[in-house]
């Protein structure tokens, strides 16, 4: 028996499944490339509010003036203080509470206009 090579058919067949085969790859890479570049980017927020509560807390006697909204690392974080008082049923935080003994914190970063991260907090004076 006389071994011809491969017909154009057999060529071609082998090359639309190579074909398909790349394609699936390159999904894979591309689909993979995306998730470790929000995971990077979730990591990069989750240390800039850790920064930012820790900032807060190292002070709690400027609260609420401290809590500002700020750019940084490339977020943009908007911090909200709202006054709490303890209670015997737990800890009550509004606007309208006077004299605080602590500070509901609330931490939200953005970056190019969308919310990356929220973080709830308190901080006691």
């Amino acid at each position: 028996m006389k071994n011809q090579g491969l017909s154009l058919i057999e060529f071609l067949i082998s090359l639309a499944i190579f074909a398909v085969v790349m394609l699936a790859v390159l999904g894979l890479l591309t689909s993979g490339f995306k998730t470790g570049r929000h995971a990077l980017g979730m990591q990069r927020a989750v240390s800039t509010a850790r920064a930012e509560v820790e900032r807060l807390r190292s002070n709690p006697l400027a609260l609420p003036e401290s809590c500002t909204n700020t750019s940084q690392n490339g977020y943009t974080v908007n911090c909200t203080p709202t006054p709490c008082i303890m209670q015997p049923s737990g800890l009550l935080c509004a606007a309208t509470v006077h004299d605080p003994s602590a500070y509901q914190i609330r931490l939200e970063l953005q970056r190019e206009g969308q919310q990356m991260l929220q973080v709830l907090t308190v901080v006691a004076q």
